[in-house]
């Protein structure tokens, strides 16, 4: 049986609180965002959820799942034969938990069509290969009860594609979790807090830059200007709905640095 520990327990009792539709977890590597994550969708008693994370953590959310007691079969989403049946699944809202990798996310959140003219000829670029325009493929505006997005820096850029697919979920509940939540910037901010909460944050970024960031001049952005900063170091989360951060009691590590040669066949290359 899994004993969480008081921190834990109290990050979880916060997210089951709000009724702001979303959590915004910024714990560190370490804290058992995963087995937190997951006791949150068991506790709303989620019948479909959809977890996007690195590949590498899959083996975690379906242990972590099990061990809490989850009897929903544990589903990934993939160019694969079973995968692909997994998808239809998916969208007939078959009750499971559907674990799908950041690139298959957004590979499968968009379908590339082709582009003509008025004569139904291809219409080229400047290198002769046909045009294409990406319009939304509708996976994943079907509806699920919780969206559990792990490393969530991933969209922190608004004009990714990542950011984009993101925007075209629909769950009851949505949480997205990260030991650096905003990437390598403050900016990166507004791009996952809007997917949280959507009726609160703005939808002008700009506006948002202009409420809550430090600037400089900046004569190559469209803005003439850049994010530096936080006004107020920590302001932003401490006024966003539903924030959580646990923090490694682990000591952090003795970074060294080590050079060495390149293997004959790397030298080679």
């Amino acid at each position: 049986m899994i004993e969480f520990t008081k921190e834990q327990q109290e990050a979880i009792d916060t997210i089951m609180s709000t009724d702001s539709g979303g959590a915004a977890v910024g714990s560190d590597m370490g804290t058992g965002k995963t087995l937190s994550s997951a006791q949150v969708a068991i506790l709303r008693g989620a019948q479909t959820v959809l977890i996007i994370a690195p590949l590498g953590v899959e083996e975690d959310f379906r242990n972590a799942f099990a061990d809490l007691g989850s009897t929903l079969p544990f589903k990934c989403l993939d160019s694969s034969k079973l995968g692909m049946s997994n998808v239809a699944d998916f969208q007939y809202r078959t009750p499971g938990i559907y674990f799908v990798g950041h690139a298959m996310f957004v590979r499968f959140g968009w379908v590339k069509n082709k582009l003509v003219n008025k004569q139904n000829q291809p219409l080229l670029d400047a290198n002769g290969k046909q045009k294409v325009r990406s319009t939304s493929s509708g996976v994943w505006q079907h509806p699920v009860d919780v969206v559990i997005f792990d490393e969530a820096h991933a969209a922190q850029n608004r004009d990714s594609w990542t950011y984009r697919t993101l925007m075209g979920t629909n769950a009851e509940f949505k949480i997205a979790q990260s030991g650096t939540l905003t990437g390598n910037r403050f900016g990166g901010a507004w791009a996952i807090c809007r997917w949280l909460w959507p009726d609160l944050i703005e939808a002008s970024f700009p506006a948002w830059m202009d409420r809550w960031c430090h600037t400089t001049f900046d004569p190559f952005s469209y803005l003439h200007k850049k994010i530096s900063g936080e006004i107020n170091p920590g302001e932003f989360f401490n006024w966003v709905p539903c924030y959580v951060r646990l923090e490694s009691e682990q000591p952090a590590p003795d970074d060294q640095p080590v050079y060495v040669d390149l293997h004959p066949e790397q030298r080679r290359a």
